[in-house]
């Protein structure tokens, strides 16, 4: 994998109770649990900036996953985020990226399925 140039993770979408939850797979990702505070990644630098419109996630690879960067952004999603109530979460092999939603989440995954809601991490930003 060519490191100056992040590839697209594989994910997964799922609507839980109030929420979209996007897994994110990191292969070979290990997560140092702390007793307080959120795990943290013991091999790579994992960033994620929740807007209202979307969000933006990098995965920077260290020590076994050297060269291995991820980014994905979601913009222009189908309905508000409330980015205050939401979060991301890093686990072995995963990181989950839970979007609070106002609206009915079965209804915003099904439209999330159908349309490619992803762009090229190049082309695409934020807009707050």
């Amino acid at each position: 994998m060519d490191s100056s140039k992040p590839s697209k993770p594989n994910y997964a979408i799922k609507a839980e109770g109030n929420y979209i939850k996007y897994s994110i797979f990191i292969s070979g990702l290990t997560v140092k649990t702390k007793f307080i505070g959120s795990s943290v990644p013991e091999n790579g630098k994992i960033e994620c900036r929740i807007l209202d419109t979307g969000f933006d996630f990098k995965f920077t690879g260290s020590n076994d996953l050297t060269n291995q960067n991820y980014h994905l952004v979601i913009s222009n999603f189908p309905c508000k985020i409330l980015p205050d109530q939401s979060s991301w979460k890093c686990r072995n092999g995963a990181v989950d990226v839970k979007l609070r939603v106002p609206t009915n989440p079965e209804e915003v995954e099904v439209r999330l399925q159908k349309e490619a809601m992803t762009e090229d991490p190049v082309q695409s930003e934020l807009k707050q």
